[in-house]
């Protein structure tokens, strides 16, 4: 089987103040994939449920509480983000945020 991998260059945005995540693409003329807004704004649930085997997206509803969602300490170098089925692998970040990780939560990227 073939596996259809695309290598896009996407720009990350994790804000603080409310915990929201937003992924963007710069657009290329003439590449054929679609660009821009890749995911708007909001806040992003980790995958967990759905890796479980017994839970049942036809039947069992997740209670609000046992959503978890993505933190500050789940964005490191190479780590992979799972966000509504898009793989995002992170391979660089910003001068800011390099030190907020290192003074803040005191765990260098």
């Amino acid at each position: 089987a073939r596996l259809n991998v695309h290598v896009r260059d996407c720009t990350v945005l994790f804000y603080l103040e409310d915990g929201t995540i937003s992924v963007s693409e710069r657009r290329q003329d003439n590449s054929g994939y679609v660009q821009g807004q890749l995911i708007k704004r909001m806040r992003v649930p980790k995958p967990n449920l759905q890796e479980d085997s017994n839970f049942d997206t036809s039947r069992d509803v997740p209670e609000v509480a046992d959503i978890e969602y993505y933190q500050p300490l789940d964005f490191e170098m190479g780590a992979e983000l799972n966000l509504f089925g898009r793989m995002i692998t992170l391979v660089d970040c910003d001068l800011n945020t390099k030190s907020y990780h290192a003074s803040v939560i005191d765990r260098p990227v």
